[in-house]
């Protein structure tokens, strides 16, 4: 019988450090709503994590490239990865 620790899989990523401050927060959220005009990200048709999506990858590329594209954010998957995306696109500002 196999123990849960045998079970279970650590997920990886790479780690950006962010610090939650009025400004940080105040940045990021403009990034967002500028990228939430893109006509890419706008599609009704598109599922919420698609548009979430979307929206990361607008919002920085290279940042999303590193954290995101190896394993894409599924539907009804917590996603654990937000805050090193957030720590990537202040760093790379």
């Amino acid at each position: 019988m196999s123990r849960l620790s045998d079970i279970l899989a650590t997920f990886h990523f790479p780690e950006y450090a962010y610090k939650e401050t009025s400004k940080n927060e105040i940045t990021y959220h403009d990034y967002e709503l500028a990228c939430g005009q893109n006509s890419l990200c706008v599609n009704a048709n598109l599922a919420m994590v698609s548009k979430l999506n979307c929206l990361r990858q607008c919002i920085s590329q290279s940042c999303y490239q590193d954290i995101y594209a190896f394993d894409e954010l599924e539907e009804g998957e917590i996603d654990v990865r937000t805050n090193s995306f957030k720590g990537c696109v202040i760093q790379r500002m």
